[in-house]
């Protein structure tokens, strides 16, 4: 569970940074090209779609380590 988590959010990691190579910080590269956007939409959901599963994969630990834990306590 843990690791599909940090699957997850390694592919964040590599869409973010090819998004700052895009849109470096300061200039901000250029937004406007139509080929720059359409690559930046398609970064941001591949970012958004992995933080989604990378977070899913963690509230199922969660639940896990949870139901785990009480059901120590209770037996």
């Amino acid at each position: 569970m843990a690791s599909d988590a940090l699957k997850q959010y390694a592919i964040f990691i590599d869409a973010f940074v090819e998004l700052l190579e895009l849109f470096p910080f300061s200039h901000g590269g250029y937004p406007s090209k139509e080929e720059n956007a359409s690559i930046g939409v398609h970064l941001l959901n591949k970012t958004k779609d992995a933080e989604t599963g990378g977070v899913k994969c963690l509230e199922t630990l969660h639940n896990f380590m949870k139901n785990y834990y009480a059901e120590k306590w209770v037996n």
